[in-house]
């Protein structure tokens, strides 16, 4: 089995945009949410373009993990704009999303893989801490890896 990461490009924007709205799809389903196809296709539109031109402004990297020289997993970071704060006085933070493996090809450890990747990557950057909104099923992974919970709160308007 030949497993490698390589560095996405903007002309990888509808596969990761694809895998992005799955995520999302897999979620509602586990929480037993409704999922709206009208809904999951403009958000599929809008991720789109929002990868590709964050891309190309150097503000969002993707990396994607191939099995064999097949597609099977990937992972996100995005440069945030964020109000100045003791450790973020440079207004950026750099948040980690849409990490997602092809159902067939999980518990190998390839999303595991792809946080490191994303991890190093903030680190060589200089970025002291790296933000995400983590699944229950994601939890475990990340926890391992030294995430930790923060305080935040919202309210749905």
């Amino acid at each position: 089995m030949n497993i490698t990461i390589r560095p996405a490009t903007h002309e990888d924007a509808p596969l990761l945009a694809g895998w992005h709205v799955r995520m999302f799809v897999e979620l509602l389903e586990e929480e037993g949410r409704e999922i709206h196809p009208q809904e999951m296709a403009v958000l599929d539109a809008i991720t789109r373009q929002y990868l590709a031109t964050r891309m190309a402004q150097d503000k969002a990297v993707a990396w994607i993990l191939l099995e064999n020289q097949q597609p099977v997993a990937c992972a996100a970071v995005s440069i945030l704009p964020c109000v100045p704060a003791p450790g973020r006085l440079d207004m950026e933070y750099p948040l980690l999303h849409s990490v997602f493996t092809l159902p067939e090809y999980r518990r190998k450890g390839y999303a595991r893989r792809l946080v490191e990747q994303a991890l190093e990557w903030c680190r060589q950057r200089g970025f002291s801490a790296v933000d995400l909104h983590a699944s229950k099923a994601g939890e475990p992974l990340y926890r391992a890896l030294g995430f930790q919970p923060t305080g935040e709160m919202r309210l749905h308007l």
